[in-house]
């Protein structure tokens, strides 16, 4: 994620960089900075509407918060919110706007106080790797929820996309990998970052991990016709209590 990184650091939102699938038919994705960077003509993420799911006074921890647009929008309606990135560039704009952040591993951190809210916003839910590490995920994220507390879960259902995402076979034995399970990487012009893992979870595949763990989900949208869906889900103790 280097490669982000500089170009925040940079404050270039024209910077042309794009994400790369392995073993994809998809074309490199474009990836504008230009809404982080607080563009006031920028076009915001498409399930940015999920924020208006979030009650007033909550208090919030955005997990891969980027330069924290999504708390400083919450905390116009008196949302107490704090981010957490792994992105120093990001961190740095985040803070310097004003907004509650620190520079932390979601595999590592350790919340001081429970949130009515743990957000996986733009997509994050893909920060899990792979289907193996998703119930660990999400069993850690909600074990920092207060009572009646609930985490908002954003993914891609890789059966809205246009094309297949990879042909498995094209991965050698010891990188067998599900469908969902993916390399990427960004590219800004001739320079190319190293190879990440990312998860994009089907609906159905959220809801096995879900019933494994003792969660329930609720509201699943699709925004805009998009691939992109957001949902709730709480500790299934929690929402018989409600």
């Amino acid at each position: 994620m280097q490669l982000l990184d500089e170009c925040l650091a940079a404050g270039d939102a024209g910077a042309a960089l794009v994400l790369e699938i392995r073993h994809s038919d998809l074309p490199p994705s474009p990836q504008p900075l230009d809404w982080w960077l607080r563009d006031p003509g920028a076009r915001p993420p498409v399930d940015l509407r999920a924020l208006d799911w979030i009650p007033d006074g909550a208090r919030v921890l955005d997990v891969g918060c980027c330069t924290g647009r999504e708390l400083e929008l919450l905390a116009r309606r008196g949302v107490r919110g704090h981010g957490i990135d792994v992105l120093p560039a990001a961190i740095a704009l985040a803070t310097g706007n004003g907004v509650s952040a620190s520079l932390d591993d979601v595999r590592s951190f350790r919340p001081r106080e429970p949130f009515d809210a743990v957000t996986l916003l733009g997509g994050n839910g893909g920060i899990m790797g792979t289907l193996d590490a998703l119930e660990d995920g999400l069993r850690r994220l909600t074990g920092w929820l207060a009572p009646g507390g609930f985490l908002l879960f954003s993914s891609f259902d890789r059966r809205r996309l246009p094309t297949a995402l990879h042909d498995t076979a094209a991965y050698p034995p010891h990188e067998s990998r599900s469908p969902g399970e993916l390399l990427m990487r960004l590219r800004l012009d001739d320079r190319t970052g190293d190879w990440f893992p990312w998860l994009m979870v089907t609906t159905d595949e959220l809801a096995t991990a879900c019933e494994n763990t003792g969660l329930a989900r609720e509201g699943t949208t699709f925004w805009s016709g998009s691939p992109i869906y957001s949902t709730v889900i709480r500790p299934a103790d929690s929402r018989a209590a409600r």
